[in-house]
């Protein structure tokens, strides 16, 4: 029996921009190989850092997703979002009207706009 001060959700596409990979059955196939996503930096210098190793996402191109010229204003964090909620709506095979109306994305971010902010 459903509470009727609640509504229902669903999840029904899986967006993955990450360090294992970019797209869900890329980043599954690191998981199964047992792939670690940490490596040295190389988004910027970290020669004067305490640490130089991180997890990037490496081989994302934000054209794929995104057209250029609204790419270039955007922080990369940004970017990675509107990649994963693209991915996760064809991942769904939903077929979404001009006002999107009822649909939502959930996003995890650790460090929205560090590197901007350098």
């Amino acid at each position: 029996m459903t509470d009727p001060g609640r509504t229902r959700v669903a999840m029904t596409g899986i967006g993955v921009v990450c360090p294992l990979g970019i797209g869900r059955e890329e980043m599954w196939s690191s998981v199964v190989a047992g792939r670690s996503g940490a490596g040295l930096i190389t988004l910027f210098d970290a020669s004067d850092w305490p640490v130089r190793m991180a997890c990037e996402a490496h081989g994302f191109d934000p054209s794929d997703f995104i057209e250029r010229r609204a790419a270039r204003r955007m922080d990369r964090y940004a970017q990675l979002a509107v990649a994963a909620a693209r991915l996760a709506l064809s991942d769904s095979g939903l077929p979404i009207d001009d006002d999107g109306a009822g649909i939502g994305a959930i996003i995890g971010n650790g460090g929205a706009g560090a590197i901007s902010r350098e």
